[in-house]
């Protein structure tokens, strides 16, 4: 029991930081959960295909060391054209807990235990972020904070990755298609990873997972 709540705790945390994100970044990309120090803002169009490929499910194991208590969850991505419209669930213990959402145009949040969806603003390129070296800011690169690194290998795939340090914290990003497959943060004495353990390629998808489950209740959300 003290796990689950810790754990529901932890992703409650990660989901309000990466809204947060996604509130300062309404015209660029979507920021990665679970990172404080994502890159900022990115210049590209948001008309931009966000992935490679059109449709995918990818399944990920969440490991967190919160100083010395570990715990770990199953997070799962579907996204449909390209990225446009995108869904993250979060499971505690086997079961579906929260999901946060976009269907392209306004972005969601869904907790099971309420039946209740909230309502989170503007959505602009889907809820996750978007690995591009390129989309990477020049001063970050020069100065050192960001570097490419070779060799990552995540369900099957070849990945592109980079290393972006600031202060105590420190992401390791990869992916695959511009798919993000892998997010290791080390920040003081929590270290977080995310890290993709199956991927689906090019599945059809019901438009239904991109909106309220049928009979929730749907309103602004508080924070």
């Amino acid at each position: 029991m003290k796990s689950t709540l810790l754990l529901a705790l932890f992703c409650a945390v990660l989901l309000t930081s990466c809204t947060g994100k996604k509130q300062e970044q309404s015209s660029s990309s979507q920021s990665p959960p679970a990172v404080q120090n994502a890159p900022p803002p990115v210049t590209a169009s948001p008309s931009l295909k966000k992935y490679d490929i059109k449709s995918g499910v990818v399944t990920f194991e969440r490991v967190m060391d919160l100083g010395g208590t570990r715990l770990s969850n199953k997070v799962v991505v579907t996204f449909d054209d390209y990225g446009t419209k995108e869904c993250r669930d979060e499971y505690v213990d086997g079961l579906l807990k929260q999901s946060f959402f976009t269907d392209g145009a306004k972005q969601y949040s869904t907790m099971y235990d309420k039946k209740t969806t909230f309502r989170r603003g503007d959505a602009v390129r889907g809820t996750e972020y978007r690995i591009a070296w390129d989309e990477v800011p020049p001063t970050d690169k020069s100065s050192g904070v960001a570097k490419q690194v070779t060799g990552i290998k995540v369900a099957g795939k070849d990945c592109d990755g980079y290393v972006i340090e600031k202060g105590r914290e420190k992401t390791t990003y990869a992916g695959w298609g511009h798919i993000c497959l892998l997010l290791d943060t080390k920040t003081g004495t929590i270290h977080v990873v995310q890290k993709a353990v199956k991927i689906d390629e090019n599945v059809a998808v019901p438009t239904s997972k991109f909106g309220p489950p049928a009979g929730f209740e749907v309103k602004d959300s508080p924070f």
